[in-house]
């Protein structure tokens, strides 16, 4: 067993599932304009940004240059089902970036038709945008049905994979992935991050 996933990573991913499927849930029963379907957005705002950043900036596994699959090693994964390195395998990077554009384009959707839209658009423009905002959510929901079903088929395989993202380890060998868990501008990212949602929160009442 080696340690793959940080902290931070860990705590963004179980945010990020909690988050998803309240605003599914409130936006599906015709409650996408409440103060809580809105202000779990400001949440998940928060975090996709900060996920976007830690891709960049944050642990080695956790980076989009160390884990997202060129095509010779996505079609070679999908002959051999081997993964050359801990983390996520190419076709669970390649479900990370899906799942990232969906968000954003929702929450980008979403913030530009809430009050708290920083800009005053057009009537037909919000109409086009509410529209998208209602398809998108249908090929979210898609895409996270699918993700569940590919963790419940590798779990039943004998790959552990919700119990990796719940305590950071993976069965693996070779190099151990560098984790910045630790530093002290993880915490000071993670807090900001957080004082920031809720300033946004608090601005909707």
């Amino acid at each position: 067993m080696i340690q793959v996933w940080d902290l931070a990573t860990r705590l963004y991913h179980w945010g990020q599932a909690l988050l998803v499927t309240w605003m599914l849930l409130s936006g599906f029963s015709g409650n996408g304009d409440s103060i809580g379907h809105m202000a779990a957005g400001v949440a998940l705002l928060v975090l996709v940004c900060w996920r976007l950043i830690w891709g960049f900036w944050g642990s080695e596994t956790a980076r989009f240059r160390a884990f997202i699959p060129s095509p010779s090693q996505l079609v070679s994964y999908l002959i051999s089902s081997r993964q050359e390195r801990p983390g996520h395998n190419p076709l669970g990077a390649l479900m990370v970036v899906l799942l990232l554009c969906l968000l954003c384009s929702q929450l980008l959707s979403g913030w530009l038709i809430s009050p708290l839209s920083p800009v005053e658009l057009k009537r037909s423009v919000v109409r086009l945008l509410e529209h998208n905002h209602g398809r998108m959510a249908l090929g979210l929901v898609i895409a996270v049905l699918v993700h569940v079903f590919a963790v419940t088929v590798y779990q039943w395989r004998g790959h552990r994979l919700i119990q990796a993202m719940i305590t950071g380890k993976q069965h693996g060998s070779g190099a151990v992935p560098k984790l910045v868990a630790g530093r002290k501008a993880a915490i000071v990212l993670a807090l900001s991050a957080s004082g920031v949602s809720l300033m946004m929160v608090i601005s909707l009442f």
